[in-house]
Parts: structure tokens; C-alpha cells; sequence
């Protein structure tokens, strides 16, 4: 981890705002599901406690054995393992807001990779994906534009997709706001 200096309040150093380099930029963070199952699991998990809570008269079942377990208890059980498997599924996607220069750098890129392509790299996934293998980690580690293309196809295709470009788009128009409540 870096030390953070604080600015001199008495003056303005811009060769040491300069030295900072991309520490400052803006971040945005997403939480993506590497198991897309996992949402219809825990929907079904919801619904089979909800028909529990509503059934349960409290009384032992007459009709179950010695050693059976009962309701409330798999439901629990069921529910611990659940959450076990949504946190081992669960990924971090960290985008940080990319420069003009950086930007104008991929631009040439898409036209030199894509030559046939008719739309602006920012109207294509490709483009995108272009963006994220330079701006995004998951879990720490950087990876291709081809790896993200292959996730936008794959098991990100949909809303978590979406999340993740809207990320790009907000940690790239994020203003740093510093608000002083006791001002």
C-alpha cells in the first residue's frame, strides 16, 4: 500500500500532483456470480421458507421417524449452504476510469483490429471489452479483451453485463466529491 501525503494547504506543489499518477482515479466496484443458478436457487429457497412459515402450526409432525430432520431444520441447513456457495461464487470487478489519452489509444486500436467495422468502438462489445482489459480486474487480476468477450457471451450475457458497463461509465464521468458535513 502507498502512503498518502496530504496537499499542503499553504501551497501547491503541481510536480508532486503530477508524480500521483493514476492513485487518484476513480473507481467503481460490481459483485458478479460466477453461478447464474444461484439466483434461482435462492428463489426457490425463499418460496419453500415462505410455504414453511405459513404451514407451520408449531406441533411436531405425527407423521415423520425417529431421526428424520425436520422442516426448519433443512430449511436452515439448506440456507447455510447456499450462502457457502453464493460467497464462494461471488467475484469483484474493479473498473478504473481510464485517461482521454488511454481512451483515444483503444479508439485506434479498434479501427487497426476491426478494420470492417462500421460503428465507433463504443457502440460494440468488442470495443468495451477492449476498455475493461485495460481498466478492469476481477478479483484482482487483469484479463483479456478476449476473456471478457468470451464472459459477455457466457455466464455475464445479461443484467450482470450491464452492471458492469454501466460501472465503466460511472467510474469514468465520476467527479470526486468531498463533502464536510461539519463546514
Amino acid at each position: 500500500m502507498t502512503e498518502h501525503t496530504a496537499p499542503d494547504a499553504g501551497g501547491f506543489d503541481l510536480a508532486q500532483w503530477l508524480a500521483t499518477g493514476e492513485t487518484g482515479r476513480a473507481t467503481e466496484t460490481v459483485t458478479i456470480y460466477r453461478d447464474p443458478y444461484l439466483e434461482y436457487e435462492v428463489r426457490q429457497l425463499r418460496a419453500d421458507i415462505a410455504k414453511h412459515n405459513a404451514t407451520n402450526t408449531g406441533e411436531p409432525d405425527p407423521d415423520a421417524a425417529m431421526g428424520d430432520e425436520d422442516t426448519a431444520s433443512e430449511l436452515e441447513r439448506r440456507q447455510t449452504d447456499l450462502n457457502a456457495r453464493i460467497r464462494a461464487a461471488k467475484a469483484e470487478v474493479v473498473i478504473t476510469a481510464l485517461s482521454d489519452g488511454e481512451v483515444e489509444e483503444i479508439a485506434a486500436s479498434f479501427k487497426k483490429r476491426y478494420v470492417s467495422e462500421k460503428r465507433n468502438w463504443n457502440q460494440t462489445v468488442k470495443g468495451t471489452c477492449m476498455v475493461l482489459a485495460q481498466a478492469a480486474t476481477i478479483n484482482g487480476q487483469k484479463i483479456t479483451a478476449d476473456q471478457w468477450h468470451q464472459l459477455s457471451e457466457g455466464v455475464l450475457a445479461g443484467g450482470q453485463w450491464e452492471k458492469i458497463k454501466q460501472a465503466w461509465l460511472a467510474a469514468q464521468n465520476k467527479t470526486p466529491r468531498v463533502d464536510a458535513p461539519f463546514s
